[in-house]
């Protein structure tokens, strides 16, 4: 249950009716429908009665609305709190991402810094073995890393937020046979050559990656390092190979490459995973690490990715 589904709630309960709510909130009025829908199905009961004249509460409703909206004014209060402190909270946040996370983590960096203006926030890129081994090491205070990193660092003094879960889909140069699939069928593999940016050792290592597709039961015609996300994509659009993206990237991808679903491998969705070290933090650091939990951004990824 999430803070903008409880706001969906509110605007509905004040103003009875779908098509005013949703442009108080600046959303389309199928968006608030399913908002709706989707917190009348988690509390298993009607909120709301309708009709092609009205709208009013359920007695489940009413009793809803008597307890989220003081909880609401509340939860707003302690934002514009926060934020009146954030305007004074200063210092420096260092954080790490890999070769997959810089959309979303621009947006959560951009949010962090409305709050807290005077906090110098600084981002690096890293292979996934140096990132984590940096945050171990103290040289970062946050960083965002592929899922498998979690066991990867399972013997080290840090802390673990699961972000959002993202399928896989197929970078293929826009000529490709496949390129116009709904889906793209595993043993057709068998004749691509991957271009994959995964590591010599550590968390995204090579013999990691040959163990992932052992266990789907994927097999190409061979294997291709690359050093870089970029330099990946480069050489699938030039057509010497296919990638393996996350689904969340579909939009980012270069001009001259498309994606093709694996939706049908009945795969299962991965996370991807924010680390901090455990233990007292300084306040920049603490509000940031809080601030993803709750994060606009992460929430719209996050439905976003449901829809597709």
């Amino acid at each position: 249950m999430t803070i903008e589904r409880l706001r969906c709630f509110a605007a509905v309960a004040e103003q009875l009716n779908f098509t005013r709510a949703a442009e108080k909130l600046h959303m389309a009025q199928t968006a608030m429908s399913r908002q709706i829908a989707a917190l009348e199905e988690e509390l298993n009961c009607r909120l709301f009665e309708r009709s092609n004249r009205m709208v009013r509460l359920t007695p489940a409703g009413e009793r809803f609305w008597q307890g989220i909206g003081p909880m609401l004014a509340m939860y707003d209060e302690t934002l514009n709190e926060t934020r009146a402190l954030g305007h004074r909270l200063a210092g420096e946040l260092r954080v790490g991402i890999g070769q997959y996370e810089g959309g979303f983590v621009s947006e959560l960096v951009r949010e962090f810094h409305q709050s807290y203006p005077l906090v110098e926030v600084m981002v690096t890129q890293h292979s996934y073995k140096e990132l984590l081994d940096r945050l171990t090491a103290g040289a970062l205070d946050v960083a965002f890393a592929l899922p498998v990193s979690a066991e990867y660092l399972s013997d080290q003094k840090v802390e673990l937020q699961y972000l959002f879960s993202s399928r896989v889909c197929i970078a293929v140069w826009k000529d490709h046979p496949l390129a116009g699939a709904d889906n793209f069928p595993r043993e057709c593999l068998e004749q691509e050559r991957l271009l994959t940016i995964s590591e010599d050792e550590g968390a995204c290592s090579i013999e990691n990656l040959n163990r992932k597709l052992s266990s789907i039961q994927v097999r190409f015609k061979d294997v291709r390092q690359m050093n870089s996300l970029d330099a990946a994509l480069l050489m699938v659009r030039a057509g010497f190979g296919v990638a393996i993206v996350p689904e969340f990237l579909r939009g980012e991808v270069p001009e001259g490459v498309v994606t093709v679903s694996t939706d049908g491998w009945n795969v299962d969705m991965e996370q991807f995973v924010a680390f901090c070290h455990k233990g007292p933090k300084s306040s920049q650091v603490e509000a940031f690490w809080n601030g993803i939990a709750c994060s606009h951004t992460l929430w719209e990824q996050m439905e976003q990715l449901k829809e597709r």
